[in-house]
This record gives structure tokens, sequence and C-alpha cells, in this order.
């Protein structure tokens, strides 16, 4: 049995090694934009009223927990690669919003495929029973989190 403090830096290693491999990084190297501006085009895909034309730059800003000039950075060079364009709000001329292109529509397709057969590749690999337990270790670190303490109860 391990010393609980053992056990804790068996863990921290172990996070640790996780987040220096390449995975899921390796499939940045497949699109064209960067992982900060695939956050981005994943908040405007997922969380964007079908109802509005986009969203506003400090909506993003808020979302993504992102300064205003990190947001038009990022919205700037979306908008250069194609995958998102500004656009003055139907109902308030004032408002400037930012809506994913047709071009930026298909990268986030193309990207979900990529992650799926990713992820796919991962569940063969751990099989059903360990990707069933990771799934259920994910959210109990999850609850943990939530929970903001340094205990969680079983």
């Amino acid at each position: 049995m391990h010393r609980p403090s053992e056990l804790a830096l068996n863990l921290i290693e172990a996070l640790e090694s996780l987040r220096r491999s390449s995975w899921p990084h390796d499939l940045d190297a497949e699109l064209p934009v960067t992982p900060s501006e695939m956050h981005l085009l994943l908040y405007l895909y997922h969380r964007c009223d079908p109802e509005k034309d986009g969203m506003q730059p400090s909506e993003l800003g808020e979302l993504l927990h992102l300064a205003r000039p990190t947001v038009s950075s990022l919205v700037n060079s979306l908008e250069v690669k194609g995958f998102v364009e500004r656009r003055n709000s139907i109902s308030d001329r004032r408002a400037v919003l930012v809506c994913l292109t047709e071009k930026g529509i298909r990268l986030i397709a193309q990207a979900h495929g990529e992650m799926e057969r990713h992820v796919g590749r991962l569940v063969e690999f751990l099989g059903v029973d360990d990707t069933q337990e990771l799934i259920r270790l994910i959210r109990r670190v999850q609850q943990f989190r939530e929970m903001g303490k340094g205990t969680c109860g079983n």
C-alpha cells in the first residue's frame, strides 16, 4: 500500500506526464487554427443562439474569460483566415456581431470528425471497462473541483 504522500506524488507525476505529452494537441497540427482560435470557434458554434446573427465580442470574452484585446486579436486572425466575419446587428446597428462563415462551419465539422476518430482510437486501446472507469474518474475529479474543498466524500 502506498503512503498518501507517495500516492499524491505519483498522481502529480502522471498528470504532469499527460500534460506534457502531445495528446490531444497532436490534433492541432492538422487544423489551420491555434487552440485558442478553435476554442472561440467552438463557442460560436455551440453557444450562439440560432435566432441571432452572431455574438458580440464582449459576450465571447465573458464566456471564454478573455480580455477584450485578446478577443479582438483572435477574431481578427479568424476573420483574415475566413472562418468568421463581423456584421452589424439587425436589431441594434451600433452592435457588431461575430459569426461563423460557411468555411468556419466546415472547419468545426472537420475538427469534430478528427476528435471522434482520435477518441475512438483511445476507446479501442482502453476497452469498454477502462473507458467507463476513466469517465467515472473524470466526473469525480470534476465533482471535487466544483466543491472547492480539499476533501471529497465517497
